[in-house]
Formats: structure tokens, C-alpha cells, sequence
């Protein structure tokens, strides 16, 4: 999957998060989905750079330029490290900020289906009627 994609969908996110935070503190599903990711993105922005780029952005997260230095420090490490954008996208599937599209391959043998690839949150439906 495309790095920068990813990046968008990650501090999309977590902006619903920081903007709790902010306020009051963060509260219901959308708090808790955009804290684990942005507890991840923190996690993994850890250089001196990234550190302050997150810091600003937790300061003053409505402020583009701060968003701007996390989706650049975030883009560069997701080029460099392909299991980070493995574990980034399998985050923001579950946490829901993210839904699966791509090409599955689907073998059906007398009644069976048997699914490759990545079919989280999909829907099968094989168009047969059941036998009786």
C-alpha cells in the first residue's frame, strides 16, 4: 500500500484524538481509535525530529504546518521501514480509519469457499443457494 495514503489515514485519525485532548480528554470510539494510532505514530517518530514535530503537533494540533512536520517525518520512516507500513495499515483497519480494497482470490469447490489475501471486514457472498 502507498506510504503517503497512509500517512493521510494516520493523522486523520488521530486528529479527532488530539482535538479531545485538547479539550477535555479523549472520549468514545473515535478517541480511543485515534489514540492507538497516534500512540503508534508516537512510538515511531522517536529521533529528536520527530519527537519535536509530534510534540508541536500535540501543542497546537489545528496548525497545518505542525500536521505538515509529522506527515513528512511519518512518510520517511514508512519509506524506509516496510514492516512499519505492514503494522500502520493493519492499525488503521482495525481501528476502523481504514477499509481494505483490493484483489482477493476466491476458490469455491462444492460448497467451500477458500479466500487469499486480505479479506478483513469483507463480505463473501458466493450467489449459491444452500443444498438440502
Amino acid at each position: 500500500m502507498d506510504p503517503a495514503t497512509l500517512v493521510t489515514a494516520a493523522i486523520a485519525a488521530a486528529l479527532p484524538y488530539l482535538a479531545a485532548l485538547a479539550k477535555e480528554g479523549a472520549k468514545g470510539a473515535a478517541g480511543a481509535a485515534g489514540k492507538s494510532v497516534w500512540e503508534w505514530v508516537k512510538g515511531k517518530l522517536s529521533s529528536e525530529a520527530g519527537k519535536e514535530a509530534v510534540r508541536d503537533l500535540e501543542t497546537d494540533w489545528a496548525d497545518a504546518t505542525n500536521r505538515q512536520a509529522v506527515e513528512v517525518a511519518l512518510s520517511k520512516l514508512l519509506r524506509d521501514d516496510k514492516g512499519s507500513v505492514s503494522e500502520l495499515r493493519s492499525l488503521l483497519i482495525h481501528a476502523g480509519a481504514m477499509s481494505v480494497r483490493g484483489d482477493i482470490t476466491v476458490t469455491a469447490t462444492h460448497g467451500s469457499v477458500a479466500a487469499g489475501g486480505s479479506i478483513i471486514g469483507s463480505t463473501i457472498t458466493t450467489g449459491s443457494k444452500p443444498q438440502r
